[in-house]
């Protein structure tokens, strides 16, 4: 069986540093008193000596006996902000000889003590030594907790009558009757003002022309989660950032079955018989390295089809410079474009239509 995977992907490396302790240097003989001192050099300074030290101060204190769970969390000050506010650092001492400073600005992980193969603790975090540094050179760095703590206390839809009711009849409306409509066309112009569809179209990406279709199978797929959406407590995330998370573990499981995935291949068409009553999938049209090409497909072949996607023709920009636009046209793009040529081949409409989803 051939299988065809198209995808465009980014990784994100990220690096760790550790501190080591310094040997000791060995004591010196005492000299008799020397004459009057020179004129002092320059001071040298030894950027790690306080890493160093707080290591030390960690092994010091991972060694001295506990008694008791309540041993296991040591509280002391660690400054003040610049209103006055005191700010209390937290140590936490974990399984394995794991250290943990954290402070209650923020929930930051302010220090993180973490034993080598040979028991040396050093700190492998990036941090502040004040809450005045983090106050105002790093404001986000190592926080756990925003401002409103990912959520929003006491949030009420702004939802009129009129609206509400129009949602309510959207959700009951058989499909057949929003063919061809958008959602201007069966929602009030109340509507838009709502932060309902404030929070609706951010979430799902919809605009008042989107289709009506869509937007009820939208409201059917998620209204148990409607309650949720004023507070964000609606809101699930992965533990990692959504590629991490998802696309690049499914991606080595499929590696790791014998599965090859190709990239940088442009999907014109799947040309499609109808035998009967089945749709029968005869080969794949596209284009690599500015060469057509196809791929024949036999009995046991399974193809599937992405017709159509609402970030198609995506432009990238960065820090320095927009995205270039000179290139889009309303209607075109990548997968528009192989789903208008799949349902060239219908004879009675049976593949969709394009047209009323990407064309202006």
């Amino acid at each position: 069986m051939k299988t065809l995977m198209i995808s465009v992907c980014a990784a994100l490396v990220a690096c760790a540093c550790a501190a080591e302790d310094a040997p000791k240097p060995a004591a010196a003989p005492v000299a008799p008193a020397a004459p009057a001192a020179a004129p002092a050099a320059a001071k040298l300074v030894d950027p790690d000596a306080a890493n160093r030290a707080r290591a030390r101060r960690a092994r010091a204190d991972l060694r001295r006996p506990r008694s008791g769970a309540s041993a296991r969390v040591k509280v002391s000050p660690f400054g003040k902000l610049k209103d006055g506010t005191e700010v209390k650092l937290f140590r936490l001492h974990g399984a394995g000889g794991l250290i943990l400073d954290v402070s209650d600005y923020g929930g930051r992980l302010v220090r993180c003590y973490a034993p080598d193969k040979f028991g040396n603790l050093a700190d492998v975090t990036l941090g502040w030594n004040t809450p005045g540094e983090y106050e105002e050179l790093g404001f986000s760095m190592g926080t756990l907790i925003g401002r409103y703590g990912n959520r929003i206390a006491d949030g009420k839809f702004t939802l009129d009558r009129a609206s509400a009711m129009a949602l309510s009849k959207l959700f009951i409306t058989p499909e057949s009757e929003l063919e061809d409509k958008k959602i201007s066309d069966v929602l009030p112009d109340t509507f838009w003002s709502t932060n309902f569809w404030l929070y609706w179209q951010t979430m799902f990406a919809f605009q008042t022309w989107s289709s009506a279709l869509e937007m009820k199978r939208y409201l059917c797929r998620y209204v148990h989660h409607i309650d949720g959406l004023p507070d964000f407590s609606a809101l699930r995330f992965t533990k990692f950032n959504q590629y991490e998370s998802l696309i690049l573990p499914l991606v080595k499981y499929l590696e790791s079955h014998g599965v090859r995935i190709e990239y940088g291949m442009d999907v014109k068409n799947v040309v499609i018989d109808t035998v009967g009553d089945k749709k029968i999938a005869r080969q794949i049209v596209y284009v690599k390295d500015g060469k057509e090409q196809t791929i024949d497909l036999i009995e046991d072949d399974l193809v599937f089809i992405t017709n159509g996607c609402c970030t198609d023709s995506t432009c990238y920009g960065d820090q320095t410079h927009a995205p270039d636009l000179s290139g889009l046209r309303d209607g075109k793009g990548e997968s528009w474009d192989m789903w208008k040529a799949i349902a060239a081949q219908a004879k009675h409409g049976e593949f969709g239509n394009p047209d009323a989803f990407c064309d202006n």
